[in-house]
């Protein structure tokens, strides 16, 4: 497991019914602050997304933001 609190990612997923795009965005923060974007993200992925970062990261500042198409 990956101990820096820097980091950078970028993705995207494209098919016939959909286009994905995801960028997540990692700093060092004293605690763990996490902020999701999602453009029309159901609560309940986005409580899911969420739930998989808290499970994973313990501190820093973690932007997450999704455009679906």
């Amino acid at each position: 497991m990956t101990k820096s609190m820097t980091g950078f990612g970028l993705s995207s997923s494209v098919n016939k019914e959909s286009e994905v795009y995801i960028e997540i965005k990692g700093v060092n923060h004293k605690f763990l602050e996490v902020s999701i974007k999602p453009n029309d993200l159901s609560n309940d992925l986005e409580e899911y997304i969420r739930k998989a970062v808290l499970k994973n990261i313990i501190r820093g500042r973690v932007d997450i933001r999704m455009k679906l198409k």
